[in-house]
């Protein structure tokens, strides 16, 4: 009797195992480009692409860096000085406090 059970538990484990969702893949847009994979359509080259793999006009602007704010949400570095300045493109963005 113990085996069988061993026998069903392993069963059952080896099923629902088998039944897990993709981690990517279930939001395509309407281009088919998956988000979750950081894919975005881009109208100038007419396919799904990732912006820091390849360059699209259309994109930008989304991530035009143009103070400290901006500069950091785009993932550049930041001088952890006070005030902390960030840095991008050849440019130093400045924290302004209040």
């Amino acid at each position: 009797m113990k085996r069988y059970m061993i026998i069903l538990a392993i069963v059952l484990i080896i099923l629902t195992a088998c039944k897990h969702e993709p981690l990517f893949g279930g939001d395509r847009d309407e281009h088919g480009c998956i988000g979750t994979a950081g894919y975005q359509w881009c109208p100038s080259t007419d396919k799904c692409q990732r912006m820091w793999e390849e360059y699209c006009d259309e994109f930008k602007e989304q991530f035009r860096v143009t103070d400290f704010k901006s500069c950091v949400a785009a993932k550049n570095p930041v001088m952890e000085s006070f005030p902390r300045q960030c840095q991008a493109e050849g440019n130093t963005y400045t924290e302004e406090l209040d």
